[in-house]
């Protein structure tokens, strides 16, 4: 029976589909690896960077202030934080005097690379501590390096993820694996083709060629594993390109203003008779680019904090009074554009909802009525209750949003046309916020908006307690 050349296929193309998968399991598990441990040691190795940024700009305001700055700094990226002298010396411990090491000499390989100048990440197993990754940053003052940022951080969570996707890849490779054996053997000669595609799709994804696709077309079960292939692909393909970009975007957006500060700094250090009023407005200028890279900061961290928390604080609070509150907070722009704002809403209009988010969301649409309206323009806030939702409507007689760029507004990064770009405040982040807050409601958004006659956001969230 084995003979045939039917067996004889099957158990040929068998054994190569489960050579084929395991060198490609392998490949893909190790990728994966990889990827995650890169992705956190980028993290951390950027927010290391800000914290030596930070830490250089207060090095003359005293140990206590660094030391708050470093102990804010900690809880904010959940891991331990150390500021260390060129000598290696611990000045200031996050975990403090009496439990850190502050006083103590660190010889690790990191802290020496740092004190040269050279930003290093590496990833220890400690006995009783598990997975560890150590940062250490150069914090430079006057172009030479004053000290060093050392984080430690547990990545136990990161090596557990790991571990779960290595066993739950391991299982759909086993499960894949069992349905070509039984296929592979009842029609041998008919998905011979077929499984040589598959195959080789595999092992370019395996390669990092996630664009791979097979095209199979066939309603047996290879047609439907080749379709399962296919889609995973395309989102394995669209995850990576909108983590790309996000991280590029990120990337630029920090280092955009950081390179106007630094032109501006290098032109006044090269005035030998510095003018008065050309100083004053360079460092005007600074100033607001610093104010910038504080919003996109701010913004920025919001966001990863509500990708990792996604529980409410709800609490019972007047939306009128927050609405009025953040109208007040951004008073001086609309007067600056001599804007008329309507604030259309009960008195004592209870809602139970997050506070602080509800401010987020009204502050950013609220500040784009603003900012993209024109002079002397209108600004019209209401609020509503209708079918046990909460209705608040922001509409502005400004610059309007192009209708094919309505769906892509509020993905991260994204300044649908010339006139809302970063100079006029915007960064791409404001919607993205909005959306991900009403989301984490459960409620909805709608957008309309006509080119030069204005703009309309309706927010409708599920009425809690009062519905």
């Amino acid at each position: 029976m084995f003979s045939s050349l039917k067996w004889k296929l099957s158990i040929t193309y068998l054994l190569i589909i489960v050579t084929i998968m395991t060198l490609s399991g392998f490949f893909l598990i190790k990728s994966i690896r990889n990827y995650y441990l890169n992705n956190t040691k980028i993290n951390y190795l950027t927010q290391a960077n800000i914290l030596s940024n930070l830490t250089a700009q207060n090095l003359n305001s005293g140990n206590t202030s660094l030391r708050s700055i470093i102990k804010n700094y900690s809880k904010q990226v959940n891991a331990r934080v150390l500021f260390i002298n060129r000598d290696g010396r611990v000045l200031i411990d996050s975990f403090g005097k009496e439990k850190g090491l502050e006083g103590e000499i660190l010889t690790f390989e990191e802290v020496e690379s740092a004190v040269k100048g050279e930003s290093r990440a590496k990833i220890h197993y400690i006995e009783n501590g598990g997975w560890v990754l150590y940062v250490a940053v150069p914090v430079f003052a006057f172009q030479r390096v004053a000290g060093v940022v050392m984080f430690s951080a547990s990545i136990n969570s990161v090596m557990e993820n790991i571990k779960e996707i290595q066993w739950q890849l391991i299982t759909i490779f086993l499960f894949i694996g069992i349905i070509i054996t039984l296929i592979s053997f009842m029609v041998a000669t008919y998905i011979n083709k077929p499984i040589g595609k598959l195959t080789r799709a595999v092992n370019r994804m395996a390669k990092g060629d996630l664009s791979t696709r097979v095209k199979i077309y066939t309603k047996d079960e290879i047609g439907q594993l080749a379709q399962a292939f296919d889609k995973m692909g395309h989102e394995l393909e669209r995850y990576d390109k909108r983590l790309k970009s996000f991280v590029a975007n990120a990337s630029h957006e920090l280092r955009s203003p950081l390179s106007s500060i630094k032109v501006m700094v290098e032109s006044l250090l090269n005035e030998k008779e510095p003018d008065y009023k050309i100083t004053r407005e360079f460092l005007t200028d600074i100033n607001k680019e610093i104010d910038r890279l504080t919003r996109l900061i701010k913004n920025l961290m919001e966001l990863t904090r509500m990708d990792k928390m996604k529980e409410l604080n709800r609490t019972e609070f007047n939306l009128t009074d927050l609405i009025e509150e953040v109208v007040e907070k951004l008073e001086p722009l609309a007067k600056q554009k001599q804007l008329t704002v309507n604030i259309r809403a009960p008195q004592n209009f209870e809602v139970y909802m997050d506070y602080e988010r509800i401010f987020h969301m009204v502050a950013n649409l609220v500040d784009n009525a603003f900012k993209y309206n024109i002079d002397n323009g209108v600004v019209e806030i209401s609020c509503k209750r209708e079918d046990n939702n909460v209705v608040l409507t922001i509409s502005d007689t400004g610059i309007g949003i192009p209708e094919e760029n309505i769906p892509s507004i509020f993905e991260r990064f994204v300044r649908v046309e010339k006139s809302r770009t970063r100079e006029s405040g915007g960064f791409g982040l404001g919607l993205a916020l909005v959306k991900e807050i009403v989301e984490l409601h459960e409620g909805k958004i709608e957008v309309e908006s006509t080119i030069n006659e204005g703009t309309t956001f309706k927010v409708i969230l599920p009425d809690v307690k009062h519905g």
